[in-house]
């Protein structure tokens, strides 16, 4: 019965979203220079229920069960930090999240009404179409993460369409949808991409841990994306300036995959002038790191400074210095994820990680110089505390000091082919009643031919 319903509100909701533009084509009823938030909750509404069919063919054992007594349960009882796996929390659910993001981008709604659609359609996914128990982290995750994700996407999408069209629809699946119902695409945003490049990487990991070691070669492969210069930006919306970074490096025995999604909500420039550009803003960042041997993502909401100095064509310097709260951290319990019980004995139902929040700082340096070569140093460090509640045993409650540091030296080799080395290490101290109990060290060495487009 539920599933004809579902069936029907589909059937009358496309009688309203399609309409006769002329003789010849069925475009959506609306100007594509005009926001339509009618259209946007539909698709909003649409990809739910998407979501659902996906989440109940390929991600659940057994079908959900929904109903209105079960959405009147969800409202009165309280939220849960769910025991879903890592990937599907922090991978899946901020793309999931993105596709809500961009049903309004592709109808024209800015990035903070976007954003409530988002919102929305994860409410109607954690209090209805997901069942019995509502995930207190997910709806966390999906709309701040989908917002992120989704922003990328959608100037990505538009960055990319004159060298590809293809690849804009891959980028932005509901813009090309969009587009193609109306024959025409939505408002361009204000913004171009600054640099972009791929490069390919071949080096060796070394990873220690309180239970093993380990040594391996590996290959592997980044990308760099900065969306508009970072120094000196003047914001003329939400999010129009952000840095995309993606690394992975993979052997049979290792895997490690790095995502970095920094971005600005606000900027203001300061004192600018003709050799130096300065400004503060309000950073809005999704990272996540996700290996054979860690799993980290961290969503934080923080304040920099950024400054630049010089020409980048001959000699130039770059810093920021940033702070930022950690409002929800998903970081593993080692010796579970390991499957290792040594310092725990006890039998436990539980994810191999916990929520968290803390304080955060990243700081930067870059040097470009002609002669010299480009020189990049990028850290971050996080002291993280356990939600209350977010785990099924007390003892699991503990303490997190995580240090990265990113640093990388080049030199072009020819026209815009550059060869360097960067090296990606990674510390995390586990503490329970302040006693260090775990410590896992990463790092990864690697040379690579680097291509800037």
């Amino acid at each position: 019965m539920r599933r004809k319903v579902t069936l029907f509100f589909v059937f009358l909701l496309s009688i309203n979203l399609f309409s006769q533009e002329n003789n010849k084509s069925i475009f959506l009823n609306s100007q594509a220079q005009v926001k339509d938030y009618f259209i946007a909750t539909g698709e909003m509404i649409m990809v739910d229920l998407l979501v659902y069919d996906f989440n109940n063919l390929f991600l659940s054992s057994k079908p959900i069960q929904t109903s209105f007594s079960v959405f009147k349960q969800n409202l009165s009882s309280p939220w849960i930090f769910d025991n879903s796996s890592f990937k599907r929390n922090q991978l899946f659910h901020p793309y999931f999240g993105a596709l809500y993001f961009l049903s309004g981008r592709s109808n024209n709604l800015n990035f903070t009404e976007s954003f409530l659609l988002s919102t929305m359609g994860s409410f109607l996914w954690e209090a209805y179409l997901e069942g019995p128990v509502s995930s207190l982290n997910d709806f966390i995750t999906t709309p701040t993460a989908g917002a992120i994700t989704g922003e990328i996407l959608h100037r990505l999408s538009f960055s990319v369409y004159d060298y590809s069209p293809f690849l804009s629809w891959v980028l932005s699946p509901v813009d090309g949808i969009n587009q193609l119902l109306r024959n025409s695409r939505a408002i361009t945003p204000a913004g171009k991409t600054y640099s972009f490049s791929t490069s390919l990487l071949s080096g060796f990991s070394i990873y220690d841990a309180t239970y093993d070691s380990l040594f391996t070669p590996g290959l592997g492969a980044a990308l760099n994306v900065i969306y508009n210069n970072p120094y000196g930006h003047a914001s003329k919306e939400f999010y129009d300036q952000f840095t995309l970074d993606l690394y992975y490096s993979f052997w049979p025995e290792n895997q490690l995959f790095k995502m970095n999604m920094d971005g600005l909500l606000y900027s203001i420039p300061i004192y600018p002038t003709e050799k130096a550009l300065s400004n503060i803003a309000v950073s809005f960042d999704y990272d996540v790191l996700y290996g054979s041997n860690i799993t980290l993502s961290n969503s934080s909401l923080g304040l920099c400074l950024m400054q630049s100095f010089g020409d980048k064509e001959k000699n130039q310097v770059n810093y920021c210095v940033q702070t930022d709260f950690v409002y929800l951290s998903t970081s593993d319990i080692f010796y579970l994820l390991k499957n290792n019980n040594t310092n725990y004995e006890k039998p436990i139902k539980q994810a191999p990680y916990t929520y968290k929040y803390g304080p955060e700082i990243k700081l930067s340096f870059e040097f470009f110089n002609s002669l010299f070569g480009n020189l990049s140093i990028k850290c971050a460090s996080e002291y993280l505390f356990t939600y209350k509640n977010s785990t099924n045993d007390e003892e699991l409650k503990t303490d997190l000091l995580i240090f990265t540091a990113d640093a990388s030296y080049e030199h072009k080799i020819y026209n815009n082919y550059y060869g360097g080395i960067r090296n990606l290490f990674i510390l995390k101290n586990e503490y329970r009643n302040s006693i260090q109990i775990n410590r896992n060290i990463i790092n990864n060495t690697d040379l690579y031919i680097k291509i800037l487009y």
